[in-house]
């Protein structure tokens, strides 16, 4: 499992790290207001909110399966390429 944590200053903010770093499946295990700055114990800091993530680490594919897909892609490209130049050689010839 892989966590991370984030002091941001709204919940807003934390969602659009976390599903950058951690993907769209990644779930919010704690939030908690902290104080963040100068002074003796933080009291003229700036609250913050800190957000713990976690997200399951999920296998990346392989470059062979990356290029495989890739692949794929385009001859489904090249295919549709073709029918449809077919299909308008076939319908828009004057008989």
């Amino acid at each position: 499992m892989n966590l991370k944590r984030y002091r941001v200053k709204n919940i807003k903010e934390a969602l659009a790290f976390i599903k950058r770093d951690l993907g769209p499946d990644a779930l919010i295990v704690s939030t908690r207001q902290v104080k963040e700055g100068k002074g003796a114990f933080g009291m003229f800091g700036k609250t913050m909110l800190e957000v713990t993530a976690a997200a399951s680490e999920a296998k990346k594919p392989s470059a062979r399966a990356k290029a495989a897909d890739t692949k794929a892609v385009e001859t489904y490209r090249h295919d549709s390429e073709i029918s449809e130049a077919t299909m308008a050689n076939t319908f828009l010839t004057p008989k």
